[in-house]
């Protein structure tokens, strides 16, 4: 999707490009983008949504 030519130009309606919504895709990247703040939110929020469920999710 990164090569996507609609990627590559026009801007989301908040008035980002929209090259701006396109990471690496690479494992761990996300330390790049989040705080250990919004990771631990994160981290939280996955754990209260999935804990009624069967599926087993570990979030390290």
């Amino acid at each position: 999707m990164k090569k996507s030519d609609v990627t590559k130009t026009g801007k989301h309606h908040s008035g980002f490009p929209n090259s701006a919504f396109m990471r690496k895709c690479e494992v761990g990247d996300w330390v790049n983008y989040l705080t250990p703040e919004m990771a631990e939110g994160g981290k939280k929020l996955i754990q209260e949504k999935f804990a009624q469920s069967d599926c087993y999710f570990e979030v390290n």
